[in-house]
């Protein structure tokens, strides 16, 4: 659902693509991606901390999201770019793909910290996210 407009958003951005590609995931990196040698580039976790929906009377939903990224990577500096490009990308970001429509996204939070499954410099940001899923 918005994991799938956050997907397309990002990995389209002319911007962004260049230096993560395709490795925007859910949750948690595929394994590959985490190497002995350390990781494959820059990648993006993004997981939903919260959610609130309610139906309307045409069968749709309204949601009420809190979203999270992680960007993560071995280079600090290209961690802070691709999260500031994020940032200018996703804050007040509206969009569709399928079923779901971004209403409104907001940048609520930025902190820097650590990835512990790994030791990496990571960037953490925190969105509000609103919105619609059309009925089937």
């Amino acid at each position: 659902m918005t994991g799938q407009v956050i997907f397309h958003a990002l990995t389209q951005d002319e911007d962004i693509s260049p230096l993560v590609g395709d490795r925007v995931y859910p949750n948690r990196p595929p394994q590959s991606v985490l190497t002995s040698d350390g990781p494959v580039g820059t990648f993006i976790l993004y997981k939903t901390q919260s959610s609130s929906s309610t139906k309307t009377q045409d069968g749709s939903s309204h949601l009420k999201e809190i979203l999270y990224l992680a960007i993560v990577g071995s280079d600090q500096d290209e961690v802070f770019q691709v999260s500031d490009l994020i940032s200018k990308k996703l804050h007040f970001y509206e969009g569709t793909v399928e079923d779901t429509t971004i209403e409104f996204m907001t940048l609520e939070e930025q902190e820097d910290d650590y990835y512990s499954e790994a030791e990496l410099p990571m960037r953490g940001l925190t969105f509000n996210v609103l919105s619609t899923i059309s009925k089937n």
